[in-house]
This record gives structure tokens, C-alpha cells and sequence, in this order.
């Protein structure tokens, strides 16, 4: 046990797991596997719930990039 984590941390840590969550959805459905949808659509209504400025700018600057193909992104 690394010793207590503050509230701050454990609601950084939630948001980051959120949002690896959303982006696997993304990709799955990237794919082509339309399973994911409803499963990204709940994870995405949880993200925006979070109200945290950290999420709404990596929202806003990076998750854009994880819709490009390799292509895109050079």
C-alpha cells in the first residue's frame, strides 16, 4: 500500500480510466464493431457528468486524433 491517496487523485485517476474506456469504444467502432456504441454513448454522458476542465480540454485538443487514420495524423 503506497499510503492514502487524496480525493483530488482518485477523481483524476476515475476521469483518466474514463477516458481510456471512451477511446476503446471509439476504436472498436472504428472497426467496425457496432457492440461498442451503446457502451461509448454511456462512457461519454459519464465523461462530460465529470465537469473537470483537465477532461474537457483533452475533450476538446485530443480526442479529435484518436478519429484520424495514420494517414491523417502526418
Amino acid at each position: 500500500v503506497l499510503g492514502e491517496v487524496s480525493p483530488e487523485a482518485k477523481q483524476i485517476v476515475r476521469a483518466a480510466d474514463k477516458l481510456c474506456a471512451y477511446i476503446k469504444c471509439m476504436e472498436e467502432k472504428k472497426s467496425g464493431n457496432r457492440e461498442f456504441e451503446r457502451a461509448g454513448a454511456s462512457t461519454l454522458k459519464t465523461i462530460k457528468g465529470l465537469k473537470m476542465p483537465e477532461v474537457e480540454y483533452f475533450m476538446e485538443h485530443f480526442l479529435p486524433s484518436f478519429e484520424m487514420t495514420l494517414d491523417e495524423l502526418n
